[in-house]
């Protein structure tokens, strides 16, 4: 145990940001980007959002599996 210097300088420690995947704090859930999505399993359901959701928003709401980005042509 003596050989841990005591250093009184700032920066010494790593720097946690809102940004750093660290493990030790909750993080945000995933977003998806804005678009129209379609569910491939049962066909029926599709949403369009404007601005980007949460990742358990995307669920398909008749059979509850996640739904994927149409594809959309560029312009």
């Amino acid at each position: 145990m003596n050989d841990i210097s005591r250093s009184n300088s700032t920066g010494a420690g790593p720097v946690l940001t809102k940004f750093s995947n660290t493990g030790c704090c909750p993080s945000e859930p995933a977003k998806k980007p804005p678009g129209t999505y379609i569910c491939i399993e049962c066909g029926d359901a599709h949403i369009t959002f404007r601005t980007a959701v949460d990742e358990y928003k995307v669920k398909c709401p008749k059979c509850n599996t996640m739904m994927v980005r149409k594809p959309t042509p560029l312009t």
